[in-house]
């Protein structure tokens, strides 16, 4: 069967950090800021997403407190911090500009520890080479990759939406970091025929459906990372076609990457409560 066992690697994740939980013989906690609009309603997407994340929390004995603001109540919080307080926390996106400017400024000044690490800061440390704070997407997606290749030094791998901002731009860089040879595209990049021929690993974060055909991979049989989700007439899709599903190994559009995303956010919390802990595995 050519779909990945997601679950299965999900429930791995979560087993260690449930163990790692134990040790630290501590209430490992954080908090997730989601931002409501001016008629104090909050986007159903983040809603529903936020409330899976509560669920993996719960699941792995981690207290995960949800605090829903306004734009205006959120700034308010963030000056109201205490200098080094040190609260564990992560901010929805998307977020007013404005909201994520000031809890950057709160990450700098040490009143929150940001455990989703999708800050500037955490993207240049990725640049510089530092591997020790990676957004759970990014992390999720290459340990899922050591999972099914061993190795992935010397590998050749495609990143289909190099740009976006929770995902391409992160792994694009972990991965150059880690020795793979990387191709990058945008939602833009004209694909070609037979364009992945020599791909080891093809991931899209597009959430353009049906993106990537069966004659984009040429006679290869790459992994197929599947981040880019959308529905189409109430239906969930990914960026690959159906036909590319199935003669190659898939993360699945439902408990694929998701999953994953969620397991390696509480993986990132009890990373936070450790010093020194490297942010692939």
């Amino acid at each position: 069967m050519n779909k990945i066992n997601t679950k299965e690697f999900y429930k791995k994740v979560i087993n260690k950090v449930i163990e790692d939980v134990k040790k630290l013989n501590v209430k490992v906690k954080y908090t997730c800021y989601i931002i409501k609009d001016e008629n104090r309603k909050v986007d159903p997407a983040s809603d529903i997403y936020v409330s899976l994340k509560h669920k993996t929390s719960d699941e792995a004995n981690i207290t995960c407190n949800i605090v829903k603001l306004t734009e205006d109540e959120f700034l308010r919080e963030m000056c109201m911090l205490e200098f080094n307080e040190g609260k564990r926390a992560i901010l929805q996106l998307p977020a007013p500009q404005n909201c994520i400017e000031a809890y950057e400024n709160e990450v700098l000044s040490g009143g929150i520890i940001d455990v989703d690490h999708l800050t500037d800061r955490a993207y240049a440390s990725i640049c510089l080479g530092d591997l020790s704070k990676i957004p759970a997407t990014p992390r999720g997606i290459v340990s899922l990759l050591y999972n099914e290749l061993d190795s992935i030094a010397g590998k050749k791998m495609a990143v289909v939406g190099a740009r976006s901002k929770t995902t391409g731009k992160y792994l694009v860089q972990m991965l150059i970091n880690l020795g793979v040879t990387v191709s990058c595209y945008t939602s833009r990049s004209v694909i070609k025929q037979n364009e992945f021929h020599d791909c080891d690993a093809v991931i899209s974060c597009v959430g353009r459906p049906r993106l990537i055909q069966r004659g984009h991979l040429g006679a290869n049989k790459p992994i197929l990372i599947d981040v880019g989700v959308s529905r189409v007439n109430g239906k969930i899709v990914g960026d690959f076609n159906e036909e590319c599903r199935a003669i190659a190994r898939y993360t699945p559009y439902i408990g694929g990457v998701g999953l994953i995303t969620r397991g390696y956010l509480v993986r990132n919390v009890v990373d936070s409560y450790k010093e020194g802990k490297n942010g692939i595995n």
